[in-house]
């Protein structure tokens, strides 16, 4: 399955700080052709709906294509051409210049995702260097940098650009036109953010060309504690 573009928007994320006692997390997934009817429809769209102990606390939208691995494969040598690398092949070993988990929002540095963070009149900018070995980024071998990590990595940009890395999220909204290759620099810029700002828009690049494009929307809130 190929996601073009994904939109999260959370009604309640106060109620997602991580509790002091379990809590039971429900995903409802939808499948919607885009051509309702068709005897073969292969794009449409997932919708999901989010509830935490019955309260609905968000919605999320993934537009996709269903394929199978034969046509992917096919899809992918005519982009690149070689041998194309996969995350099997890659060591899980933390960056040299990792973000200091505290800048980008996370407790653990295993969930940070980011490297060379820099700040300066222009903009923010930080290079993706994700952990191969995190499942929770990672749940099956890819060949190129999957919609997860690219949001997540749009997430934790945001919060260092924004100054303060325990605001809320309250929608992300992606695009995928082009894959994330493994071997190539994946740069992702905003530019300045004004005080008070709370889209924050994102660019991924390789090779100078935009892989993908992300805006995220905060709420300043401050720090209530959590293992994030």
């Amino acid at each position: 399955m190929l996601i073009s573009g994904s939109t999260l928007v959370l009604t309640r994320p106060d109620l997602l700080r991580v509790a002091n006692q379990p809590v039971r997390l429900v995903i409802s997934d939808t499948f919607e052709a885009r051509k309702p009817g068709a005897k073969r429809s292969r794009s449409g769209h997932v919708m999901q709906r989010i509830e935490l102990d019955g309260t609905v606390v968000g919605t999320h939208r993934l537009d996709v294509l269903v394929m199978t691995h034969e046509q992917h494969a096919a899809v992918r040598s005519m982009v690149r051409e070689g041998p194309i690398p996969t995350t099997a092949q890659l060591a899980d070993e933390p960056h040299p210049d990792a973000a200091a988990p505290a800048l980008v929002g996370r407790a653990h540095p295993a969930n940070v995702v980011l490297a060379a963070v820099e700040s300066g009149p222009d903009g923010h900018r930080a290079l993706v260097a994700p952990r191969f070995g995190n499942r929770a980024l990672f749940d099956h071998v890819y060949d190129h940098l999957p919609g997860a990590v690219l949001t997540e990595a749009a997430r934790q940009l945001a919060l260092a650009a924004t100054g303060v890395p325990d605001a809320e999220i309250l929608a992300i909204t992606a695009r995928f036109p082009r894959f994330a290759e493994l071997d190539r620099p994946t740069v992702a810029s905003t530019p300045p953010v004004a005080p008070g700002s709370t889209e924050i828009p994102v660019s991924f690049t390789q090779d100078g060309t935009e892989v993908t494009s992300v805006t995220v929307t905060v709420r300043r809130q401050p720090d209530r504690g959590g293992d994030r």
